[in-house]
């Protein structure tokens, strides 16, 4: 702002580091105005600009805004290169809220005769791992090193141990969920005297009553 204040004019230089700036804080609405105002200038954004916004967008998780943006890369000529396709991954993730639409994406670079690197892998495997999709993690392990990829270094492995972790979490979680239903249960029934509501009983709910007990029983 100052440069246009001072009658000078901005490069694309000068409008790509503002959008990356703004992509670095999730700052979607900023950057596509940077974007707009470097096209009335009449500098066309180059494909790099874009992949900010889309970074900015999965910061955000925007997932709406990004597939216009990409869309625009492919009608203005433009080809998406991997940090297209890694940006458009990782805003599935972040918006849609499980990794598994994100596959897609891997397909369509693959499609394009681009091959996954090591980086793109590395947040591949961190999506699914985060969602707790520990069997999709592995599969893209095994693929990585099918397709010749250099061998994985600790922090991949570190990426799937961290999704065990939140699996394991998850499964805590429900199992507590679980146990406090059954308390719930065993104090209603307490409450109620037990024989009235077990005479009164349907076979629905005797069937739950005994799948509580036995669930009860699982957790001791």
């Amino acid at each position: 702002r100052q440069m246009i204040a001072a009658g000078a004019k901005p490069s694309e230089v000068s409008y790509g580091t503002v959008i990356h700036a703004c992509a670095q804080e999730g700052l979607v609405e900023k950057a596509e105005m940077w974007v707009g105002r470097m096209q009335t200038a009449g500098i066309p954004p180059r494909l790099r600009d874009v992949n900010n916004v889309l970074s900015a967008c999965a910061k955000a998780g925007a997932l709406e805004k990004a597939r216009v943006w990409f869309d625009f890369i492919m009608t203005s000529g433009m080809q998406p290169n991997l940090h297209t396709y890694t940006e458009m991954f990782k805003v599935e993730c972040e918006a849609a809220g499980s990794a598994n639409g994100g596959g897609q994406w891997i397909e369509r670079l693959i499609k394009q005769g681009l091959e996954p690197d090591l980086r793109m892998w590395t947040v591949v495997m961190l999506g699914f791992s985060k969602k707790g999709l520990l069997a999709q993690a592995e599969t893209m392990m095994k693929q990585l090193l099918l397709r010749g990829a250099p061998t994985p270094d600790t922090t991949i492995f570190n990426v799937l141990i961290g999704g065990f972790e939140v699996a394991i979490r998850q499964l805590k979680r429900e199992r507590n969920e679980i146990k406090a239903l059954v308390q719930d249960r065993k104090a209603l029934l307490g409450a109620g005297g037990g024989s009235a509501v077990g005479a009164s009983s349907s076979p629905a709910t005797a069937g739950s009553s005994s799948s509580s007990s036995s669930s009860s029983s699982m957790f001791q």
